[in-house]
């Protein structure tokens, strides 16, 4: 499926312009036959990913470049609440994790090892034993709170039943966030700060996504929403009341006396969330009105209090010389989770194509030539200089260099564009004929199911706005 260039491309390459021939995409007809869910067909077709493993994923080169442009939008709105990045390590020892239970209470998916002295070691899930641990080193003084400090990075948790690709995988890229505050009041205030951010990251990302009302599960703490994509393929079943607002996730619904099925189908739920009154908790006497939807949770974030402070000593002094322990929250979002949440929105029910929001996108645009770039027949010529001066143009532009690809393989029109709708490129800059003969560019934004034709200084500035709206 993925065509090849020849010595042409040492010709056409320009400063700034990337050729797709030099590029490891390898795209594919078909998606393997255990590829049970859209996103992972179209990752995999699009040659982004590779399975590696039951419940294990490589991500290729341009799947890579997406992972990056995520973690950097991620990164721009952790900084924007006053969030500072950090690296701890993988492994913590058993010691930390005896000292808050987690060693005992946490079930067979947490992943454990010993090393070459019998020493023992958690692979971790999340980090709260070691973001908790280093602030209990550090701070010592109501002057040095609030903290707020976060990671993204691996973690591996070993499923029971690893499924849908990256959504449910054995490793697994997380943003953790932590924080400490020196009082309740400061911690919600956090809580909904971050809370803040976690919206503006999925709308920039313009995403359906809910905030629910969850249970905080092993974590532990006294308060926890989640964050869900709307989804058929997702494993959470979402119950909200169109009247009062009202939302959760159904696990909220289930008590010891009533548990839910496993399995429970929407029809269920909201026969259950009705004859249980879903909104009688508001006391606002709100007559029910229920949807049920399924969700791919993103993000979950919780109130801790002191659930870890205490036992791993994260304490402080406050302004009258007292003992004091730190009030903490942990904000968490599926990084790589959050590709295939993308894909399921964005990527055709066919899983033949699909589009990157531009704020991920893993280019700003492709320029497609209507005729090979490998051809040396005189009537090509004309199309393959607009081809390049056109590239050559877009990545002059500020916040351009680097981010324009030129197709300069071999093969038809056609089949290089089922290449580029494949992968997800959101604007496309066709140069044929007209561009050739008259000047004028088709412009496909594919985010909005466009074509317009227009000069090369139009197609410019039709760009550089959808880069600085």
């Amino acid at each position: 499926c993925f065509v090849t260039a020849m010595s042409m491309s040492k010709q056409v390459a320009q400063p700034g312009v990337r050729l797709l021939s030099k590029l490891f995409l390898p795209t594919d007809k078909s998606a393997p036959s255990s590829a049970s869910v859209k996103s992972i067909q179209l990752l995999h077709r699009a040659g982004l990913v590779r399975k590696t493993g039951t419940g294990f994923f490589s991500l290729l080169p341009i799947g890579r470049r997406i992972l990056s442009k995520l973690e950097a939008l991620i990164d721009e709105e952790m900084e924007k609440a006053d969030c500072q990045r950090l690296w701890v390590p993988l492994l913590m020892s058993r010691e930390v994790w005896d000292k808050t239970g987690r060693w005992e209470s946490t079930g067979p998916e947490l992943m454990k090892l010993k090393d070459r002295h019998d020493h023992d070691y958690v692979i971790g899930p999340t980090h709260e034993e070691a973001f908790t641990s280093i602030v209990a080193d550090n701070v010592t003084t109501y002057k040095q709170l609030p903290q707020r400090l976060y990671q993204i990075d691996h973690k591996l948790r070993d499923e029971v039943r690893p499924r849908f690709g990256l959504m449910r995988a054995r490793e697994f890229i997380m943003k953790d966030l932590y924080t400490f505050d020196r009082t309740r009041e400061d911690a919600m205030k956090t809580y909904h700060e971050i809370s803040e951010a976690y919206n503006n990251i999925f709308s920039r990302l313009t995403l359906p996504f809910v905030r629910v009302s969850a249970d905080s599960g092993n974590i532990g703490g006294s308060l926890s929403h989640e964050y869900h994509c709307l989804s058929d393929v997702g494993e959470d079943v979402i119950v909200s009341c169109q009247k009062c607002k009202k939302t959760s996730n159904v696990e909220l619904l289930a008590t010891d006396s009533d548990p839910l099925p496993e399995h429970a189908d929407i029809e269920y739920v909201r026969r259950q969330a009705e004859s249980t009154g879903f909104c009688t908790q508001q006391g606002d006497g709100c007559s029910c009105e229920v949807e049920v939807h399924r969700g791919i949770e993103m993000g979950h974030v919780f109130v801790l209090g002191t659930k870890y402070s205490e036992p791993l000593g994260a304490k402080f002094y406050d302004e009258n010389n007292k003992l004091q322990l730190c009030e903490m929250g942990c904000y968490g979002i599926g990084v790589s989770r959050l590709l295939s949440a993308i894909v399921e929105v964005y990527g055709d029910e066919q899983a033949a194509t699909m589009v990157w929001p531009k704020e991920v996108a893993p280019f700003r645009a492709v320029v497609q030539p209507t005729k090979s770039l490998t051809s040396d027949k005189p009537d090509y010529v004309g199309v393959q200089q607009a081809s390049t001066a056109a590239a050559s143009a877009i990545a002059s532009m500020d916040g351009f260099r680097g981010e324009v690809v030129l197709d300069d393989r071999s093969g038809g029109f056609g089949r290089r564009m089922k290449d580029i709708e494949l992968v997800g490129f959101p604007f496309v800059v066709v140069a044929g004929d007209a561009a050739a003969s008259e000047g004028q560019y088709e412009v496909q934004d594919r985010l909005n199911g466009t074509k317009s034709m227009m000069p090369l200084p139009d197609v410019l500035e039709f760009l550089k706005k959808q880069y600085t709206s």
